[in-house]
């Protein structure tokens, strides 16, 4: 494992260093540690360096989902939109990742994840939509890091399910992956030579 960061203007090297991985007939997975878009804390107990976490952020999903006009819905796409910046990067040196975004929806610990399925699935079409259809990034593989089936988005916005069982990724459980068959891609994935995956973080 590999890891990198970039948060609030921090330097990163996750890309280049995902190029150099790709480079060693490496696979890139891509875990994206996102922030709460704004309403962050940022107080002695919970610093803006905790804003993934539940208690650390007054940021509504609800609102923010339900709302396409809303300003907090706006900052969602501006996340989406930084994060798929990265990717394009990679996306332009011909490598393709495995992307791993909204981890452990339902566990109540993530700004993410409080609500609902249905509000997380919300929010996962919303990231997928962007990203595929309006950034154009088409060789990802999605992945869907999640241990119960009423959070899984669907076959059509995710390959794979994963399931991390214990916080230090002791075990993972490779699930079904996706059977749809109408997703363009400039590059067939039999066609990818990479044998081992590396894990890289890029928080927003």
């Amino acid at each position: 494992m590999r890891g990198a960061t970039v948060a609030r203007g921090a330097r990163s090297q996750a890309v280049e260093d995902g190029i150099q991985h790709a480079g060693r007939n490496e696979i890139n997975d891509l875990v994206w540690h996102w922030y709460a878009p704004n309403c962050l804390l940022d107080t002695a107990e919970q610093p803006w360096y905790k804003g993934f976490y539940t208690k650390a952020t007054c940021f509504n999903v609800a609102d923010a989902v339900n709302d396409s006009n809303g300003t907090n819905y706006q900052l969602l796409l501006r996340d989406i939109d930084a994060i798929a910046a990265q990717i394009k990067r990679l996306d332009r040196a011909k490598v393709p990742i495995l992307f791993r975004p909204l981890y452990e929806p339902g566990e109540g610990w993530l700004w993410y994840g409080i609500y609902s399925p249905a509000l997380f699935k919300k929010l996962w079409d919303i990231l997928y939509d962007r990203i595929t259809h309006y950034g154009n990034l088409q060789d990802i593989v999605w992945i869907c890091n999640t241990a119960d089936p009423v959070w899984y988005p669907g076959n059509d916005k995710c390959d794979i399910a994963q399931s991390i069982t214990t916080p230090l990724l002791a075990a993972m459980v490779p699930p079904p992956t996706s059977t749809r068959s109408s997703r363009p891609s400039r590059r067939t994935r039999e066609s990818w030579p990479w044998r081992k995956s590396v894990p890289f973080l890029i928080p927003i």
